[in-house]
């Protein structure tokens, strides 16, 4: 007999209300990873500026984001900012 790799809980797991719902703020639950509100201001400001760089405006153009996007932003950073690493908030 085998164990399963993540034990099951006899709890059933409940989302807030405001995560259960059909439509969910993407970028809120995507943040709620991150314990630090210096971290999620950050990441906030960073994945913001991405989307208004690519024009992003709906789940959907963010899913279709490539790797060929996101060298495009660091190449946009890099000579906006220098080759040093962007500054931390």
């Amino acid at each position: 007999m085998t164990q399963a790799l993540i034990p099951r809980s006899a709890d059933p797991i409940i989302l807030e209300p405001d995560l259960s719902r059909e439509l969910v703020n993407h970028e809120t639950l995507w943040l709620r990873n991150f314990i630090s509100q210096q971290t999620q201001r950050a990441y906030t400001r960073v994945f913001r500026d991405f989307c208004v760089f690519l024009s992003i405006d709906t789940p959907d153009a963010l899913r279709a984001v490539t790797a060929a996007h996101i060298i495009a932003y660091r190449d946009y950073l890099t000579e906006t900012r220098g080759d040093e690493a962007p500054e931390r908030p």
